[in-house]
């Protein structure tokens, strides 16, 4: 199996958005995926997916059940595991830790091909536990989503830092949101400042996988738990996935 971190420096940048989106993406070119929302605190999965009230069971052998959103996309948020799913979320990092150690050895994932996990934003206890859990397992890969701003720069090395000390393999950045197209008029506008993250790659010799304009048609499907792949998607975003998916299959 395929396991492939989803990391960002910050909240905000569509790191959920796009993890959720790849996962529906190799699920329309036929694969098997669980997708795991490690957000203890602020997990998404259930919205973008319109399945807010889902159920976990366990099997006669104590496992997790996750699931299963369809034949083949199986789904297991944070909130799923919690009696009040819209409760604040105070916990110390043993006790995240404790659970994201359960989640991850006592879940059977059935016969999926891929394992998409989307993390929580920043380097955090998660993250360190996430790298000792899969140490030495085959497969295991990172992608850095972030914006175009100037401070994303800062919040970009530490993730590739993160992913160097750890040994976990970088398939690259995505920068989202660069810019956005007025619907109308057709012009090109760069909202954020340019933080130059293309060049960054290219300096410390980091694929830069490519960058993403602003696109509110997807944005509503997701907050109305729609699956865009159903609809018809922007070519810009399927060019994209389609990049992360040579670059995770060849890990």
């Amino acid at each position: 199996m395929y396991v492939l971190l989803v990391i960002s420096g910050k909240g905000g940048v569509g790191k959920s958005s796009l993890s959720v989106l790849l996962s529906l993406y190799l699920n329309k070119l036929g694969h098997k995926v669980s997708l795991l929302d490690l957000d203890i605190c602020g997990p998404s999965l259930g919205c973008f997916l319109g399945i807010k009230d889902a159920n976990i069971i366990k099997n006669q052998n104590g496992s997790i059940i996750p699931y299963k959103y369809s034949d083949l996309l199986n789904c297991l948020s944070m909130s799923f595991l919690l009696s009040d799913p819209d409760a604040a979320i105070i916990w110390r990092g043993p006790r995240k830790n404790a659970l994201i150690k359960e989640v991850c050895q006592n879940v059977d994932w059935g016969d999926s091909e891929f394992l998409i996990i989307d993390t929580p934003p920043g380097i955090q206890d998660e993250h360190i536990t996430l790298a000792e859990l899969f140490y030495n397992v085959e497969h295991v890969s990172a992608l850095v989503i972030t914006t175009p701003h100037e401070l994303s720069i800062d919040d970009v090395q530490r993730q590739t830092t993160f992913c160097r000390r750890t040994g976990i393999k970088l398939l690259g950045i995505i920068e989202n949101m660069k810019n956005f197209v007025c619907p109308n008029c057709k012009e090109c506008f760069e909202i954020f400042q340019n933080g130059n993250v293309e060049q960054f790659c290219g300096a410390h010799d980091i694929n830069y996988i490519g960058n993403l304009e602003i696109l509110p048609k997807i944005a509503l499907s997701l907050d109305c738990g729609r699956n865009i792949m159903d609809e018809e998607s922007d070519i810009s975003i399927e060019t994209i996935l389609k990049s992360v998916y040579n670059l995770l299959i060849n890990v």
